[in-house]
């Protein structure tokens, strides 16, 4: 794929990422430190981000130098992309231009565990969330797009201590899309100024190792 402006959001199960794949000396050594429950999760969205790259790019993801800023964002060279992971669902975000993404499993548990934090939510989200007579669907598409929303400004903003400046209601530039996978309870968001400029995303489920 040539550099296009582009955006395709890739949503895998757990299940689809049994290949192995190839990781950086540092991948792998964050797997070593990370804890049991962690080190499925961390594995497997690292295939998913292989998997995505070569889907999308052609081009083997460790042939495009991927590394950590000091915030912990992942980037590799000349593309932009963004991960998040949820239950048993693996998101990967690739753009031309600058992105965030982040999918949510929803339960009645994590909706009435969450929904009471009001000093996460900035003012103008509080409306939007505590007004509406779907406050469910309204809570889990305002958390996804504030989570892809600060994954796409870090680092300009330190997110466990600046959370409600982390405002979706703000920046005018950047747009948001909203989904869910049908027949399942996860939410999901992207977040680019690409989607402002009209530039619909591709959205890529069930996805096979030989395609």
């Amino acid at each position: 794929m040539n550099k296009e402006r582009f955006i395709r959001l890739y949503i895998f199960s757990g299940e689809e990422l049994s290949h192995p794949a190839a990781m950086p000396n540092w991948r792998k050594k964050e797997i070593d430190r990370a804890s049991i429950m962690y080190k499925r999760d961390k594995t497997l969205i690292w295939r998913a981000l292989s998997l995505a790259v070569y889907h999308c790019l052609g081009i083997p993801v460790m042939k495009l130098h991927p590394h950590k800023m000091m915030t912990g964002k992942l980037v590799i060279d000349k593309y932009h992309v963004s991960l998040s992971h949820s239950g048993d669902r693996f998101m990967v975000g690739i753009s031309s231009h600058n992105i965030g993404v982040d999918i949510l499993k929803n339960s009645e548990y994590r909706y009435y565990a969450l929904i009471e934090h009001k000093e996460f939510w900035s003012a103008g989200e509080k409306k939007i969330i505590y007004d509406k007579e779907e406050k469910i669907e309204s809570f889990f598409n305002i958390w996804t797009r504030k989570e892809a929303l600060y994954k796409l400004l870090n680092p300009h903003f330190a997110y466990t201590e600046n959370r409600n400046k982390v405002d979706t209601t703000q920046y005018p530039e950047h747009m948001y899309m909203n989904g869910s996978l049908e027949g399942e309870e996860h939410f999901f968001a992207a977040c680019s100024k690409l989607l402002y400029a009209g530039v619909e995303p591709e959205i890529i489920t069930n996805l096979k190792i030989d395609q």
